[in-house]
């Protein structure tokens, strides 16, 4: 009997090491994504672990352009609202959702602002509609639970090229990177200083874009851009859970040259069978509301810089009050104020 239960204890401490061993070496390989790095997807998704639960009011989601479209210090500098940015480069709608459903957990937002670039076939990405480098980073550092499993599920379900293992155990995926390995691999103190943006990724270039002007809606619904079947599916999936949950869900589209009328009417039509707001910033009335200027507001032809940022994210902030979408206005988080001073001093307002 002593040898059976020193066996099976060698068995369990063997085991629980190797868990161990394992756990740290997954830590390392795994790309980090900082603020240097222009979009700090790492940071988004770690630092949204540390939110006290409850305390955000309201959510972006969306690609890249949601990520650098919206400021959640500005929001709250000016509007007492508290709001967190989970979107990232690349982020299907898919992702939105299983993200959006991760945010529950813990959460209880009343508005949803979700940007629908990827509602349309974005290049030649496939079904998923997103490259396997972006769909992974923003699964990487989702905490392992039923929603990662369902997420994982469902992507390797339409690509099947992909291992289901592969995002449990990332050394499978990221096996090679030992070669690149840096300071920031094994630095959780260049995370944490990443993360004081609330997922908003700055950028600060200007576009010099002087030929691009926005489109006048003429209330014509013909030629409608065909939508990814898949990222409509959970688009709807999106609408029915804000549905489920009492939610405000806002369609919106920052200002970008791939939007045209034909993408227009086809989420003005999306809209209206679902019975959401949509909010197009390069329909012309839109645009001049706010007082955008293409050249100088964005950083290239599809993002915005910090100060055209800080426009969208006003209007926003001014629509959610106007509207009486929030029932908060002006309150006092601490989690917000302790991070003022890190925006001020990137901000160019």
């Amino acid at each position: 009997m002593r040898k059976i239960y020193t066996f099976w204890k060698r068995v369990v401490i063997f085991s629980a090491v190797l868990c161990v061993i394992l756990h740290c070496i997954n830590k390392i390989l795994t790309p980090k994504y900082l603020y240097e790095d222009t979009w700090p997807t790492t940071a988004t998704y770690t630092e949204f672990y540390k939110l006290k639960d409850n305390s955000v009011d309201v959510f972006f989601l969306g690609s890249s352009n949601a990520a650098a479209g919206f400021i959640p210090q500005e929001l709250y500098n000016n509007y007492g609202i508290t709001s967190y940015n989970l979107g990232c480069e690349q982020q299907s709608m898919l992702v939105s959702y299983y993200w959006l459903e991760e945010a529950l957990r813990t959460q209880s937002p009343q508005v949803i602002i979700l940007d629908c670039l990827m509602l349309f076939p974005f290049g030649d990405m496939g079904v998923l509609n997103s490259s396997e480098e972006c769909t992974r980073k923003a699964l990487d550092y989702m905490k392992l639970g039923r929603t990662k499993r369902e997420a994982v599920d469902a992507i390797c379900g339409l690509d099947e090229t992909l291992s289901e293992e592969s995002f449990y155990f990332t050394n499978i995926r990221y096996h090679t990177r030992w070669k690149e390995l840096s300071v920031k691999d094994f630095s959780i103190d260049k995370i944490a200083e990443s993360g004081q943006l609330k997922g908003y990724a700055p950028l600060f270039g200007k576009g010099n874009n002087e030929t691009w002007c926005p489109f006048e809606d003429k209330g014509e619904m013909e030629g409608c851009h065909e939508m990814n079947p898949v990222m409509r599916e959970y688009f709807c999936k999106i609408a029915e859970l804000c549905r489920q949950q009492d939610i405000i869900l806002i369609m919106v589209k920052t200002p970008t040259t791939d939007e045209y009328i034909g993408k227009y009417n086809g989420l003005k039509l999306i809209a209206q069978e679902q019975g959401l707001v949509f909010l197009d910033f390069n329909e012309e009335k839109m645009y001049e509301q706010l007082e955008f200027v293409y050249s100088l507001d964005m950083n290239d032809d599809a993002h915005c810089n910090i100060s055209g940022a800080a426009k969208l994210t006003n209007f926003m902030g001014k629509y959610l009050v106007e509207k009486k979408l929030v029932e908060e206005i002006g309150k006092y988080d601490p989690q917000w104020e302790k991070t003022k001073e890190y925006y001020g001093s990137i901000s160019v307002n």
